[in-house]
């Protein structure tokens, strides 16, 4: 048996070769047609031109940061802000700060908080993470982490802010 699958493999092999076939002959070559450039040149406008670089709507990569100036929730130091709720368990956690002239502010990571532009790090459940550089000897930069926590249900801190909503009827 292995002897007939060999002798069909090679009868396969050889019908399989065929003649040899001879190349046909190449094609003409194609003549291209003449164009006057000068009357061409004057109607369509030019392809190969060179790329002209335009800093429209692109973000200039030498110019500092902090272009758009201080917010309003920038005047006070963060210590001087407290946390007043959090809403975690979301794709962005968000935390009510409340500032020193009784406005609620809210905030979310990446904001900046406080006038050393602290940076918002962290929200978990009870606190939330106000990040800011402080600058060091030898111009070294320090990340400073200030937490800010909610207050416990039992103390009177910042009752005085609280305010009641009657239910609706």
């Amino acid at each position: 048996m292995p002897r007939i699958l060999t002798l069909f493999a090679i009868a396969i092999s050889v019908a399989a070769c065929g003649t040899r076939h001879t190349p046909a002959a190449p094609p003409p070559p194609v003549r291209l047609a003449t164009v006057d450039l000068t009357s061409a040149s004057q109607s369509a406008p030019r392809t190969d031109a060179l790329y002209v670089y335009s800093p429209v709507g692109k973000r200039d990569p030498f110019m500092t940061a902090h272009l758009g100036g201080t917010t309003p929730i920038q005047q006070w130091p963060v210590d001087q802000f407290s946390l007043k709720g959090t809403v975690t368990g979301t794709a962005s956690p968000s935390a009510v700060l409340l500032a020193p002239d009784s406005r609620a502010w809210l905030v979310r990571i990446g904001d900046y908080v406080g006038n050393n532009w602290g940076k918002v790090t962290s929200i978990e459940r009870d606190q939330i993470v106000v990040t800011e550089t402080i600058g060091g000897p030898q111009g070294y930069l320090y990340p400073q982490p200030i937490k800010l926590s909610l207050a416990s249900p039992g103390s009177t801190e910042h009752q005085d802010h609280v305010i009641d909503v009657p239910p609706r009827k």
